[in-house]
Parts: structure tokens; C-alpha cells; sequence
């Protein structure tokens, strides 16, 4: 199908038109912005263009997503709305409505207006899941003044840069055992391809996240079996595997019915918790012995010791935020990392010129430290570029606290609002060539301009990805790294799906040539 062939992750040479033409001809026309216009003169919220929404569409709609499981691909139709429709779209169905937005500006005018305590999409399975055992919620999940305390509490030592690269030592132990295992693997094949990346880049977040959290390695990547670990990491696979489908039928009636999918979601959310538990117990127990024994030294506080001594959320509260954060590390930097090393085996000019960054900035006898990334640019091009095309969410939803009006029309309060952020990457109107791969478009020399808001694969302002400054400092050391001392080639095409997260639909095939 060739509309499919718009989220092929091989940059696309000039020379193959048919996938460049599936965007480069769309419909799109680049919009005139509506005349501001009070509340009272707006538009009705039932005249935004969108579907039908009656019960035959609905019945459509739910059988194409089960059925059919065009969940997984929601682009296509997602594409199909905004040609049909334009920049604002009511995609909604049933009594779920959500208001997709493709221009940046209109988005912009949201997250400014997004209040003292910024509201996203509920995600009422992992809700459920919490009532359902009787646990706390952290900041992921909690709204309003709840949700403040925890983030004040978390996100000083998980956000604020100068915190964050003291992590750099911690996570460069766990980028040496991955450079290890790459290395033992790749000698395992004839052709030095190294099989099953992905799971070792799972292990790798886990191993990483784990280290910052806990103060502790796991060690998941030597040669030893890890039989918990994996049952966590697959149960992390579950949870956003399962999550639309338990949100397009409401979650109550999957529990009402006990239906497969909530016998799936609760095994898998037990086997997080209960494995999390056992690590913070130990933890916990090893801060309150120091604490007791008053052996205090002049080493700064880890990231749970810090939660602990500053007291200002309960200790339920503790493990749901270190749960969330440790289970949350596992897919999302992980598949970022992946799609960076795919994009870069690719595309060798882009290689290329990151290895030739990386030589010139760091000396042959030492390893990536913050000081290094500080001076490559290039790196951190490659990064956003990927991020641009393969963003772990494909949108970023908000709902007011009060109605808006966005391009005439009235949005009332608390009405889902979804920014595209993956189609606006891929839309023309905002980037030239836009599905090929091009880190140069983020340099400052390049002179390119384009709107703040086209491109917020982490978020925006206090309901930010509280795990963004430690992703970027896991996946900037990783590649680095790996540029020290591999050439990468891609054996196979991937595609993209949507599992909550963007991920590749099958396996990637890469080569890992050593450099001399």
C-alpha cells in the first residue's frame, strides 16, 4: 500500500520519487490563520470539521481497530482527516472526542494556555490499575496539587542539567558493558551482524535508568541470565502494547468482563511493581542504615537517598514515582536509541560526519564526558533529526481548564486537544525534504527558521518528560561511543508502528564493522 510507504525509516534517496511523492503531493495548503474572535463570537465546537460521528461509524471505528488493528498505523488515517478536512479536525467518536491540530501556531496558543496544573489525555488503564490494587500514583498519573508536590520533589535531580551530568560516570559504566556485548556478539557472526539489538538497548535503558535511580547496577549486560529483569522489560512491553486497545473500549468494561486484555495488564503491572518493590526496599533500607549509622560523607546524595532525606512526598508515593520512571526508561530511550543507530547506518554521509565530530573532539584515550557533547553539535543534530521523524509519542495532548477558541472555534474546557507532532515533522510546509534525513537543518549555521512549536518530542513546560535531560545524556554517550569504534551498515527496511510508542514494526539487521 503505498500510503504506508510514508514511515519507511531508510532515508529515501532523490532518485526514489514514489515514497517522496505520497507527502510532497498532499493535499495540505498552507493555512490563513483565523481572525482572533472572542468567546461569544466563536464558532460552535460541533461545526469543527471531522468524521460522522454516529453509531455506525463507531461500530466501523472499533472494528478496524481491533480487527484490524489500524491502531498500529493511525498516520494513514490521521493523514486522510487533514487532507479532507484541514489544520483542525474532530476525530473523535463515541462519546471520546479529540481535537487533532497539524499547525504548530494553534498548538502553540494551547500549551501557553495550559494553566498552573497542565492536564494530559487520562491514561485510564494504568489509572485503573492503581485503584484496582489500592497503590499510590506519581507524577505520571496524578493531576492538580498532587501532581505538583510530586514533580517539585522529582524533577530537580532528574531535569536541571548541572544535576544531571553528574550522571555521565554512572551511565558510562553501563555504555561500556553494551560496547562489550556488541563486540562479543558481533565476533559470534560471520558477517558481524548483531542479532537482537533491540533487546540489548532495552537492557541497556533499564541498566542506565536503574543506576541513576537506584544507585545500583543490574548488570544486564554480560552473559549471565536475568529471568526477572526480562519478565520486566516484556511486561513494559505489555502495558504499551495493550494501552490503546484498553482505551478504546472503556477500561471498566474490560474489568466488568475480565476480559484477556485486563488479565494481560494486570499480570503485567504486577510483575513492575512487584519487581521495582524489591529494588527500592533495598535501597530504601541501605539510606535509612546510613542515615541511622549518621555516616555521612562528602559523596552528593543519589536520586532516591535525595527523595528520602528531603521528605516532602510519602513513601508510597516514592515507589510509584520510581516505578513509573524505571518502567518508563525501558521503551522510550531505547527505541530513540535505536532509531539513531538505524538512521545513521543508513545514511553514511551522516555517519560520516559524526565520526569525523567525534574524532576531533575527543582524544583517542578517552571516553565521552559531558564536556565532549558540550563541543558536538552534529551529535545532538542527529538526535533531533530522529527525534523529529520518530518521536516515541506521535502527539502531545493537553486539556484546558477553561475553553479556548483555535481558529474560530470554540473549544469547551476539558476537551482533549492533540498537537501532530510526528505528521508536522513529516509536513512540508515546515521542513524542505522533509522525509529525508537531514541533522545539517538543526545547525545554527544552516540559517534554516521554523516555528519553536513544530517539533516537542519531549513535551513542553512543567508536564515536560521529567526523564528528557537523562534520555539525551544516555543516547549522546551511547552514540558517541559507538562512532568511536564502529562503522554501522543496515542489512533490511523498517518500518514504523504505533504500540503507544513508535517503534519498529520487525527486527533491524545491522553490521557493526570494528575501526581500526
Amino acid at each position: 500500500m503505498a500510503a504506508s510507504r510514508l514511515f519507511v525509516t531508510r532515508c529515501v534517496p532523490p532518485s526514489s520519487p514514489q515514497l517522496l511523492r505520497n507527502l510532497a503531493t498532499s493535499n495540505f495548503q498552507i493555512s490563513v490563520d483565523e481572525q482572533d474572535v472572542s468567546l461569544a463570537e466563536a464558532k460552535p465546537f460541533k461545526s469543527i470539521p471531522g468524521p460522522p460521528k454516529n453509531i455506525r461509524m463507531t461500530i466501523k471505528a472499533l472494528y478496524d481497530m481491533i480487527v484490524h488493528r489500524s491502531f498500529q498505523k493511525p498516520w494513514l488515517l490521521y493523514k486522510e482527516l487533514h487532507d479532507k478536512h484541514g489544520d483542525i479536525v474532530n476525530s473523535g467518536f463515541g462519546s471520546f472526542e479529540n481535537i487533532l491540530l497539524l499547525d504548530p501556531k494553534d498548538f502553540e496558543k494551547v500549551l501557553r494556555d495550559e494553566g498552573k496544573y497542565p492536564r494530559r489525555i487520562d491514561i485510564s488503564p494504568w489509572v485503573a490499575y492503581r485503584d484496582y490494587r489500592g497503590k499510590a500514583k506519581g507524577v505520571l498519573l496524578t493531576e492538580n496539587q498532587v501532581w505538583k508536590r510530586n514533580r517539585l520533589a522529582v524533577s530537580k535531580r532528574m531535569l536541571r542539567p548541572k544535576e544531571v551530568v553528574e550522571y555521565a560516570p554512572t551511565i558510562n559504566s553501563v555504555v561500556t558493558s553494551f560496547v562489550d556485548r556488541i563486540e562479543r556478539k558481533r565476533l559470534t557472526d560471520e558477517n558481524f551482524v548483531v542479532h537482537s539489538i533491540e533487546q540489548d538497548l532495552f537492557k541497556y535503558a533499564m541498566d542506565a535508568g536503574g543506576s541513576v535511580l537506584l544507585d545500583s547496577r543490574l548488570n544486564l549486560l554480560d552473559d549471565n541470565l536475568h529471568i526477572e529483569e526480562e519478565e520486566f522489560i516484556e511486561s513494559v512491553h505489555g502495558i504499551f502494547k495493550d494501552l490503546m486497545p484498553l482505551m478504546v473500549i472503556p477500561v471498566k468494561y474490560h474489568r466488568i468482563l475480565n476480559t484477556n486484555y485486563w488479565k494481560r495488564h494486570t499480570k503485567a503491572w504486577d510483575t513492575i511493581f512487584d519487581y521495582a518493590k524489591k529494588l527500592i526496599d533495598d535501597k530504601i533500607n541501605r539510606v535509612y542504615k546510613e542515615l541511622k549509622n549518621d555516616n555521612q560523607t562528602e559523596k552528593k546524595a543519589d536520586f532516591l537517598t535525595y527523595l528520602v532525606q528531603q521528605n516532602k512526598i510519602s513513601v508510597e508515593e516514592i515507589y510509584a514515582n520510581c516505578t513509573e520512571l524505571l518502567a518508563a526508561a525501558v521503551d522510550t530511550t531505547s527505541n530513540t536509541t535505536l532509531w539513531c543507530i538505524y538512521m545513521l547506518a543508513s545514511n553514511p554521509d551522516a555517519q560520516e560526519r559524526l565520526h569525523q565530530e567525534v574524532k576531533k573532539v575527543i582524544p583517542d584515550n578517552e571516553i565521552p564526558m559531558p564536556k565532549h557533547i558540550d563541543r558536538m553539535p552534529y551529535l545532538k543534530s542527529v538526535v533531533k533529526e530522529t527525534l523529529r521523524l520518530y518521536p516515541p509519542a506521535i502527539s502531545i495532548s493537553r486539556r484546558l481548564d477553561k475553553d479556548i477558541v483555535l481558529r474560530g472555534y470554540r473549544i469547551p474546557a476539558g476537551k482533549v486537544i492533540s498537537g501532530q507532532i510526528l505528521m508536522m515533522g513529516k509536513d512540508p510546509r515546515y521542513f524542505e525534504d522533509p522525509l529525508q534525513f537531514k541533522p545539517d537543518r538543526w545547525l545554527r549555521q544552516n540559517g534554516e527558521t521554523r516555528h519553536p512549536f513544530v517539533s516537542l518530542p519531549f513535551g513542553f513546560g512543567s508536564r515536560m518528560c521529567l526523564g528528557k535531560r537523562l534520555a539525551e545524556l544516555e543516547m549522546h554517550l551511547l552514540l558517541s561511543r559507538i562512532s568511536q569504534n564502529y562503522w554501522i551498515e543496515s542489512l533490511c527496511d523498517v518500518e514504523a508502528i504505533l504500540t503507544s510508542l513508535l517503534v519498529p514494526e520487525t527486527p533491524t539487521q545491522l553490521k557493526f564493522t570494528r575501526k581500526s
